[in-house]
């Protein structure tokens, strides 16, 4: 009997915890209900944006089943690390971002800021602890009208994304900036120089003119988040052209990569979009520069690294280096040969092997999970499902 009283507080627990959570994303969207009115009674509110950084690498490194627990400490402890007098909500937006609203009573000053600000200090130090990784933080203007709560939302969204230049790990408040006359800027120039390094196959000098084009949006008076990705898709899309245009194929040389332009868009910092491009030239070059026999023995040379070392951790980066070449050459290279992406390939290795064992061994299927390289016996039935029906 107390087993099943037990049961259903529990269910309890999870129902007025799932609709909080719903009446959070729709006060999000600007519909607020009587439940919002009952969780947020005082008069004041902030909305706090939190965002992890390098979240592409995150997902890579984090199956769904840590990433929800993760999400779940986080949230928990954001609830709590805020004083008594404000109320706060957080809640997990997506694609990385949790929101938090603040509820309180009218604010007294520098204080107040102050005791705030040290609550979002706290927050950083718990995502370093719970997800293991940055986050930053943007929040919004205050105000006090419930109905204004998706609006300062989009405020504190964008000021996320002051990330690109200002860098990872910070917390930045919403001002409301003066209407900026300029146009859009776009280094024409460096764009032609690009070209003409491609056609020379010099790498080194397009190198050189992406930290030209950089350092000009570093030292610009003022230039928006949307330019800064504009300048970076449409270099992307030109050169892509040019090497059509003279008959080479995009699609060989890009094999097994992402979509471009949605990585581009998924980067957090200039440094890092920087980066991302320096590995999208070195890409073309070793394409155009590389002989076939010189590609098919560092095919060889994946193929036999996966083999020996299929049921490790491997960290394709240093794979990489290992056999000297660059991540994405590496990928490439094996979506040339096999079909397959890089992790697809070193599943069906580790799915095989599992084959194998069930047949011949005795071992457990978790024993089985961790022999061949999966950290979870849920991690393993998920790709031997996904892999063998």
């Amino acid at each position: 009997m107390q087993e099943k009283e037990e049961d259903l507080q529990k269910m309890l627990n999870i129902r007025e915890h799932d609709s909080h959570s719903l009446a959070i994303y729709n006060l999000l969207r600007g519909e607020w209900s009587s439940r919002a009115i009952e969780m947020f009674s005082a008069p004041c509110f902030l909305v706090v944006v939190v965002s992890i950084d390098q979240y592409r690498d995150y997902v890579n490194k984090n199956n769904p089943e840590t990433r929800s627990y993760h999400c779940y400490l986080f949230t928990s402890a954001c609830n709590r690390l805020f004083p008594e007098n404000v109320t706060a909500r957080c809640v997990y937006q997506g694609d990385g971002s949790f929101v938090i609203v603040l509820n309180y009573e009218q604010s007294k000053g520098d204080d107040f800021d102050a005791i705030i600000h040290t609550s979002l200090l706290d927050i950083m130090n718990k995502a370093e602890e719970h997800l293991t990784r940055s986050v930053t933080i943007g929040v919004s203007s205050p105000t006090m009208n419930i109905d204004l709560v998706s609006v300062r939302f989009a405020e504190a969204m964008e000021v996320i994304k002051h990330r690109m230049i200002k860098g990872s790990g910070g917390i930045t408040y919403w001002s409301k900036k003066k209407e900026h006359d300029k146009k859009y800027i776009y280094p024409v120039n460096s764009e032609r120089r690009i070209l003409n390094f491609m056609d020379n196959g010099d790498l080194d000098s397009i190198l050189k003119e992406l930290r030209v084009i950089s350092d000009e949006i570093r030292y610009a008076d003022y230039i928006s988040y949307d330019n800064i990705l504009f300048i970076y898709h449409q270099l992307v899309g030109i050169c892509i052209k040019h090497l059509r245009e003279n008959n080479v194929s995009t699609t060989r040389i890009f094999a097994g990569r992402d979509n471009i332009y949605t990585s581009l868009a998924s980067v957090d910092t200039l440094d890092e979009l920087e980066k991302y491009l320096v590995r999208f030239f070195e890409d073309i070059m070793q394409y155009l520069t590389k002989p076939a026999v010189q590609t098919n023995d560092y095919g060889e040379s994946i193929l036999s690294y996966l083999d020996r070392h299929y049921c490790e951790e491997i960290d394709f980066e240093v794979m990489a280096e290992d056999i000297g070449i660059s991540y994405s050459y590496m990928r490439r290279i094996v979506y040339e040969m096999t079909g397959r992406s890089l992790i697809e390939h070193l599943n069906i290795r580790r799915i095989e092997k599992a084959k194998q064992m069930l047949v011949e061994s005795n071992l457990t299927i978790a024993q089985i999970a961790s022999t061949v390289g999966y950290n979870n016996a849920q991690s393993f039935n998920r790709f031997f499902g996904n892999l063998k029906g």
